[in-house]
C-alpha cells in the first residue's frame, strides 16, 4: 500500500483489498477507468503513504516524478512555460461526506506557468484561475493554523484578494500575498503542489473525520484551450419522456455553460457525439439510471469531467430506462419491479413540466417582500374568472 497509484482509462487498478484504501472519490474513478471511460490522468495517495512522506522523502519524490510524467504523457504536458500541466488536489475521504474544504485546482498555475497558460486561454483568464487558487491556499491554512497573528494576516490579505476582480487588479494583489509565503510557490509549480499537499495532511491531523483519507490527483482540461475545444453537458437520454437520445449543450471555446451560449448536443461533430453515446449506454448499463455528463473538448480531444445521477427525472423517465435495460438483458424482471416506487406511479397520470422548456420562459421580479400578512388578495389567471368575479361583487356592492 505504500506506493503511488495512476489511473487513466488504460491503467487502473481491480484488487479490492487496495480499492478500499482510495476513499469514495478514487473508488469510483477506479470505476470509471476500468470501464474504459476517458477520465483525465491522475494518481492516488493512500493515507499509508502519506504517513511515510517525510521519512522517505527522497524514494517518494522519485514517485511523485513517475506519476506526474504519466500525467503529462497521456496530456503532451508538462511544468513548463509553454504548455503547463495544471491538476487538482481533492480529498478522497473514506466515507460519503460532504466537507467545508475538498480540493483545490490549477495547482501548477504560477509566475512560470502563467505565461503558457495565457497564450492558450487569454490573459483575464488566466489571472483569474491564478487568483483562485492563492485564494484557496489562504483558506485552507486558515482552517489549520492556530497563530492569531498569523490568522490576522492572513484574513486581511484575503479579503484584499477577493476584492480584486480585474487582471491589473488581481496582480497587484498577488504581489501583497508573496510576502507572507515561501517565495517557491510562486516560482515553482512543484513547490507549489507539495506546499499545498502539506496544508491537506494538516488538515487531516486536526480531522477525525479525515484522518484516514487519500488525495486524489488529477490532472485538468480546458474548454476554451486551443482552436477545437469545448464544455457540455448531456443527459444519456430524455429525462422527462424517456427516449433513448441524448439531451444536453455544448458551449464552443468556453470553460462552462456561463462563458458562451450553447449548442444542441445533437449538433456537435459526429466523431465526438459517436463516443458520447456509447459512453452514456456505458455508464446506464453500470449504474442502472439515467445519468447526467459533463466533459470537454481540449484540442480536439474528448474527456470526461464528472457525472451523476439525474435530480429531478419523471417517472416515465426512469421507468422507460428500466425498461429498455431489461429488453438488453442486463437487468431482470425482479429487479426493475423492486426498483419502481409504487407512488411514483400516480406521475404518469399528471402532466409534467420540462424544466428545460421551463427556463426560456420570462421571468418577472420584484414587489414587496413576500413575508407572511405582508398583502393578502387573490390571485385570477384568466380574465374570464376575473371578470366573474367582478360581476359578482358588482351584484354584492362591492367596490
Amino acid at each position: 500500500m505504500k506506493e503511488i497509484f495512476s489511473f487513466s482509462s488504460s491503467e487502473f487498478t481491480e484488487d479490492e483489498d487496495i480499492i478500499q484504501h482510495f476513499g469514495m472519490r478514487g473508488q469510483n474513478l477506479m470505476g470509471l477507468a476500468s470501464m474504459g471511460i476517458p477520465i483525465l490522468p491522475g494518481f492516488i495517495l493512500t493515507e499509508d503513504f502519506l504517513a511515510e512522506d517525510s521519512e522517505e522523502h527522497e524514494e517518494h519524490i522519485a514517485r511523485y516524478q513517475k506519476a506526474f510524467a504519466k500525467m503529462g504523457g497521456i496530456l503532451e504536458k508538462d511544468w513548463d512555460e509553454d504548455n503547463p500541466l495544471l491538476v487538482k488536489l481533492v480529498v478522497s475521504p473514506m466515507l460519503n461526506m460532504v466537507h467545508t474544504f475538498s480540493s483545490i485546482h490549477n495547482i501548477g498555475l504560477c509566475d512560470t506557468t502563467i505565461g503558457g497558460f495565457s497564450g492558450f486561454v487569454g490573459e483575464d483568464f488566466a489571472y483569474h484561475e491564478y487568483r483562485g487558487v492563492v485564494l484557496r491556499i489562504m483558506e485552507l491554512e486558515l482552517l489549520t493554523t492556530t497563530d492569531n497573528t498569523r490568522r490576522n494576516l492572513l484574513e486581511k490579505t484575503l479579503e484584499e484578494l477577493r476584492k480584486a476582480k480585474k487582471t491589473p487588479q488581481i496582480k497587484k494583489a498577488i504581489d501583497s500575498v508573496r510576502a507572507i509565503f515561501p517565495q517557491e510557490i510562486f516560482a515553482h509549480a512543484g513547490d507549489q503542489f507539495f506546499y499545498i499537499k502539506e496544508l491537506f495532511l494538516k488538515l487531516f491531523a486536526a480531522s477525525e473525520t479525515l484522518s484516514d483519507s487519500a488525495i486524489l490527483v488529477q490532472a485538468m482540461t480546458f474548454g476554451n484551450y486551443g482552436k477545437e475545444s469545448f464544455f457540455g453537458s448531456y443527459t444519456t437520454r430524455d429525462s422527462i419522456s424517456g427516449k433513448d437520445v441524448l439531451t444536453g449543450d455544448f458551449f464552443p471555446n468556453s470553460f462552462d455553460a456561463t462563458q458562451a451560449d450553447g449548442q444542441s448536443i445533437s449538433k456537435i461533430s459526429k466523431t465526438y457525439l459517436d463516443k458520447l453515446k456509447k459512453i452514456g449506454k456505458q455508464l446506464e448499463i453500470s449504474y442502472k439510471e439515467i445519468r447526467n455528463i459533463k466533459f470537454n473538448v481540449e484540442n480536439g480531444k474528448l474527456w470526461i469531467i464528472d457525472q451523476s445521477s439525474v435530480p429531478g427525472k419523471s417517472a416515465q423517465a426512469e421507468i422507460q430506462t428500466l425498461l429498455d435495460l431489461l429488453r438488453d438483458k442486463h437487468v431482470e424482471e425482479t429487479y426493475v419491479i423492486n426498483s419502481i416506487q409504487p407512488g411514483r406511479l400516480s406521475e404518469i397520470l399528471h402532466p409534467i413540466i420540462d424544466k428545460r422548456s421551463a427556463n426560456r420562459i420570462p421571468s418577472h421580479t420584484g414587489g414587496i417582500s413576500g413575508a407572511m400578512g405582508a398583502a393578502i388578495g387573490r390571485l385570477f389567471f384568466s380574465t374570464e374568472a376575473l371578470m366573474k368575479e367582478y360581476r359578482l361583487d358588482i351584484k354584492r356592492n362591492i367596490e
